[in-house]
């Protein structure tokens, strides 16, 4: 659904609607500015930084203004990008970057808007696109149509002739199971006179197991499951009960917010009344250990920071849709990510045993899968059996001892009897 509401949200733009910062202006500010005007101190000319709104305002030592909001032509950055004059064009030669003309008109357009901020599109919430309506033209059958037919009529084109059943019944298949249609079902929905049909078809195939394995596959990528660990001394990770959670999650249909938390913390979380649950907060868990490991790492200190620094790239990536890894060795240089927060993330994952041992050949920590009141029980078992065989073995062990002594000095007796 959020992949679908940001190529909606990218469909709005092409069909004219005005810039929006973080969409159209902050992207070339990253990839062309950011460089030199960005998160990184190290990096930063001129004390100048683009990726922060107070340099919308910032006035150059002449006291004219960078931006001018509204007025695209009075403003130094429009100037700078169209100057001819290599010591004044930005982005300069010598950082091998430049400036399409789109980009160009998109920046002036901006600026004559309004030159309205924005965050980093990550940090944005996510909202539902106005949806088109075009004049003289019957309402779309769907939302996602209105945009299709809005953006193709700009082009001077038009929506093509509705698919026939067998084909419609093919794709709704593979995008929601992967699967193709048997030749049973194929003949059953053709000779279904019904209009709602294709809905009942619809509903069947989202409460086939095999939609949760289709689902499963794009999130599986994302957290880079495997079998194995990738690397030298390669094993195999016994992770497939967490697989098999994320296939599940999508069938139950679990929302959004619970999928994550239980994927970063459900061992955490207060412990439900369902075995079930409790397992499966305890088995989510292993979206942390999953990833390419080297088992076989003599620095066992650098083993245990490319642990940490691997688990935050995946964290980033999933769920703040940037890169974290860069602030490992500096302040981000496109993202606002200084090293202080990466070092502030990297202090709690550190915390978080993942390994059960760092000796060669490493091994990743695999903990009881049960509630905390029957792992509890199972250890005080486990004690109580190991007391009564260590006492079993002391008064083996002792009696033993008394017949030798007891016999000791009767063997000729024993041999003459």
């Amino acid at each position: 659904m959020l992949g679908l509401l940001a190529i909606l949200h990218a469909m709005e733009t092409e069909v004219g609607a005005a810039i929006d910062f973080t969409r159209d202006v902050y992207p070339i500010l990253s990839d062309r500015c950011f460089a030199c005007h960005g998160p990184d101190a190290e990096a930063r000319k001129a004390d100048l930084r683009l990726d922060q709104e107070g340099f919308i305002t910032a006035s150059s030592s002449e006291g004219e203004r960078l931006v001018q909001p509204g007025d695209a032509a009075s403003s130094i950055l429009i100037a700078r990008i169209h100057s001819e004059d290599p010591d004044s064009v930005m982005p300069p030669p010598e950082s091998f970057l430049t400036l399409n003309p789109d980009e160009k008109a998109t920046l002036s357009q901006w600026i004559n808007e309004g030159a309205s901020w924005g965050k980093h599109w990550a940090f944005e919430r996510v909202v539902a696109p106005k949806i088109p309506q075009m004049d003289g033209v019957p309402p779309a059958p769907h939302p996602i149509d209105a945009f299709i037919e809005k953006t193709l009529s700009l082009k001077g084109l038009s929506t093509r002739e509705e698919a026939s059943k067998e084909r419609l019944l093919r794709r709704v298949h593979l995008d929601l199971t992967g699967l193709p249609p048997s030749p049973d079902t194929l003949e059953r929905f053709l000779s279904d006179p019904d209009s709602l049909g294709y809905e009942r078809m619809v509903d069947q195939l989202l409460a086939s197991e095999h939609y949760g394995e289709r689902m499963a596959m794009e999130w599986l990528d994302v957290a880079r499951f495997a079998d194995t660990y990738g690397y030298q001394s390669d094993r195999f990770n016994h992770l497939w009960p967490w697989r098999d959670w994320v296939v599940r999650a999508f069938n139950d249909d679990l929302p959004y917010d619970d999928f994550v938390t239980r994927q970063i913390a459900g061992d955490l979380l207060p412990e439900p009344e369902s075995r079930q649950e409790a397992i499966d907060n305890l088995v989510a868990t292993g979206f942390l250990a999953l990833g390419p490991k080297v088992l076989a790492e003599p620095d066992k200190e650098k083993m245990l920071v490319d642990l940490v620094d691997e688990q935050l790239d995946v964290l980033g990536k999933a769920f703040l849709a940037q890169t974290i890894g860069c602030a490992r060795c500096h302040d981000h240089k496109f993202d606002p990510v200084p090293d202080e927060d990466y070092y502030a993330l990297a202090g709690i994952l550190i915390s978080t045993k993942t390994m059960a041992t760092l000796n060669t050949v490493a091994r990743v920590l695999e903990r009881d899968l049960a509630p905390a009141a029957e792992i509890e029980a199972a250890r005080a078992h486990a004690a109580a059996l190991k007391r009564n065989t260590d006492a079993l073995a002391a008064a083996n062990a002792e009696g033993a001892a008394s017949l030798a002594a007891g016999w000791s000095d009767r063997t000729a007796d024993a041999w003459m009897a």
